[in-house]
């Protein structure tokens, strides 16, 4: 931790955070540190990080920068050099505040500095503004300024290791609360302009923390300082706090101050700091050390923010690049999909996905998702099946708050999760007709309504759905609207099962063996008879088959080679499944009576297949019409 301390001539000092990677010292606007000084060049210096340690660099300034009275153009600092710029002289320090404050490097603190002018500034923080010597202030002061420093170093310490939000602010509330003697931190996050009070990380004074549960938050207060952007103090008359009282009351009347949580011009939240029972009287000069706290919060929020972007940018690009990681194959089968995905990915059409149970829908469409420009926003994947049917329209579309008994509060819908990014909506074909003359005027407006809302509310949601099922036929039972299915289909893409790209299996086997062994046991790898054993296999579950067949067969192979004999019984009991029609041969040879209703059906089932599933082929080789072709799929139970 690298600091300056800036004495000027009226022995007022500044103590600065040299936290950037370079910092601009002059004269102008644009600097990070500016100088009121006609000596002071423009852009007069910069101190820069440099392998770990902080360089000083003059820009060829006119009067020069000095070290220890030296004049430089660059020179790596040591811990107490002395720096002159102009008529300004600062101290380089490294270390903790323990040090700072050993060497009587504390002034004393400036209680008159403006408030209702005050927000964290863009430079380096500006810890103190501070005038005089240490020796004059009060001991109190003293010990409580050492205790915010310390509190600071020590926070700067920690946030790089938060993994989130949450953890970031856990991270922060409770050393606020000790190093201002305050009685509760509120630190709460922005929803836009909306405050939600679900939101808040909330942190007590250990003694008064069952009482404060019940003491109101001022949400007036943290509007204003969310609308002013500014750090703002309160200081009026406390109210009675009883039992009764709402969480977010705005009846809320005493001694508090909140700060922004902002940095490079967003707005992440607000910092509010309040003693409802005035315990202890918060001060003015407390804004400095609240305000350097939401600075540091705003600036790792934001480098996390950035390092999950670039992380995303660098996955899309890749697989923009080379085709989404995610499809394994090699068939040309999967090279179509792969080609399917880039084209429909730059576009936001609606995607309807066809394939059997296993065949990998899902996937397919978060290719799609992170291939698009949505990539970088939400993907939310929503089993219709698994929808109550007296639920969908609260799950789909949220409710407001009192819409029924036991909403509680208001609860966003899955299309507003979803915002700026895209809802997959996986067998769509389970949807009841009430909800698809729903879902249709979404597709149509563009708008949802809350359940208990009273104004319809703008979504841009990208929609890819995807059925197992045939819904054209399900239109002509009228199991399906018809106008719901032309605005679903406006792409169709269509999953091979995986018997029809045996090629992959091979792959998928050696793909899954790699993702599961470490998991499980650390298998040796898989044999050619067990490959051999996979391949011939139809796989009527498809790629989810495969995969738990893997699963089981390196739990039983105990860390050794996968053989034969590892893998499940429906593998290693039953020669290849392959359909096939009746041969005179086969009659002569191996006669085993059957109903003409089982030939029947076994010879369509490989006709389908032979087809790929096309039903107008499929009917023509049949010699018979699709709508009879549809019925005795029906009779039979045969899927598309």
């Amino acid at each position: 931790m690298a600091y300056l301390i800036r004495i000027e001539k009226n022995q007022s000092t500044n103590v600065y955070l040299l936290d950037r990677t370079r910092t601009l010292f002059g004269r102008a606007e644009h600097c990070h540190v500016v100088f009121q000084d006609k000596n002071v060049s423009r852009e007069h210096a910069t101190f820069e990080h440099l392998d770990g340690q902080i360089a000083i660099i003059d820009h060829q300034s006119s009067n020069g920068t000095f070290v220890n009275d030296i004049p430089v153009s660059k020179m790596i600092l040591s811990s107490g050099d002395r720096i002159r710029i102009g008529e300004s002289e600062m101290i380089y320090h490294t270390g903790s505040p323990e040090e700072l404050l050993e060497k009587g490097a504390l002034p004393r603190l400036d209680h008159e500095r403006p408030v209702s002018a005050l927000r964290p500034p863009e430079g380096p923080t500006e810890l103190f503004a501070l005038g005089g010597d240490a020796k004059a202030m009060p001991t109190g002061a003293i010990k409580a300024t050492y205790l915010q420093l310390k509190t600071l170093y020590r926070l700067n310490q920690e946030l790089p290791n938060a993994q989130n939000a949450t953890g970031l602010y856990t991270t922060v509330a409770e050393p606020m609360l000790l190093a201002m003697d305050a009685e509760r931190v509120i630190i709460w996050e922005s929803a836009g302009v909306r405050l939600a009070h679900e939101a808040a990380h909330i942190a007590y004074a250990p003694e008064l923390e069952e009482r404060l549960r019940n003491a109101p938050i001022a949400e007036n207060a943290l509007r204003a300082v969310w609308k002013d952007r500014r750090a703002l103090f309160f200081q009026t008359e406390q109210k009675p706090v009883t039992a009764t009282q709402s969480p977010l009351s705005s009846a809320d009347k005493h001694s508090m101050l909140g700060v922004p949580i902002e940095h490079a011009g967003k707005h992440y939240g607000v910092i509010l700091i309040d003693n409802p029972s005035e315990r202890a009287n918060l001060a003015k000069i407390d804004l400095d050390f609240a305000a350097s706290v939401a600075r540091l919060i705003g600036l790792f929020i934001e480098r996390v923010s950035y390092m999950k972007s670039l992380e995303r940018n660098i996955s899309v690009m890749a697989k923009r690049a080379g085709g989404s990681s995610d499809i394994i194959g090699q068939s040309a089968e999967i090279r179509k999909i792969h080609a399917q995905i880039a084209q429909v990915a730059v576009t936001d059409a609606t995607v309807l996905i066809h394939g059997e149970s296993g065949t990998g829908k899902e996937i397919v469409a978060r290719s799609i998702h992170q291939s698009s420009a949505r990539g970088n926003n939400e993907f939310l994947a929503v089993n219709c099946a698994g929808l109550p049917e007296n639920l969908v329209e609260s799950e789909l579309f949220g409710y407001e708050k009192g819409a029924f008994t036991g909403a509680y509060a208001r609860k966003l819908g899955h299309f507003e999760s979803a915002s700026m990014g895209t809802l997959f909506l996986d067998e769509v074909g389970e949807l009841s007709l009430s909800a698809q003359a729903k879902l249709l005027r979404v597709l149509q407006e563009g708008e949802i309504m809350r359940v208990g809302g009273n104004k319809p509310i703008r979504v841009d949601v990208r929609i890819i759905t995807a059925t197992n099922r045939n819904l054209m036929e399900m239109v002509k039972r009228e199991k399906f609207r018809e106008d719901l299915y032309y605005r679903l289909n406006v792409v169709e893409l269509q999953l091979p099962p995986l018997r029809e790209r045996r090629e992959d299996i091979p792959v998928l086997a050696q793909y899954f063996f790699q993702q599961l062994r470490d998991s499980l046991t650390a298998g040796r790898g898989i044999s050619d008879d067990a490959l051999a054993a996979l391949s011939d296999y139809d796989w009527p579950g498809n790629i989810r088959q495969l995969r738990n067949a893997i699963e089981h067969a390196l739990v039983m192979a105990q860390g050794q080679t996968i053989e034969r004999e590892h893998l499940p019984t429906y593998l290693t009991q039953r020669e290849k499944s392959k359909p096939r029609l009746i041969r005179q041969e086969d009659i002569a040879t191996h006669f085993e009576p059957e109903s003409l209703s089982d030939i029947e059906k076994r010879h369509i089932a490989a006709c389908l297949r032979h087809f790929s599933g096309n039903k107008q082929k499929t009917a023509q080789a049949l010699g018979i019409s699709r709508s009879t072709l549809y019925e005795k799929m029906k009779a039979y139970d045969l899927d598309g």
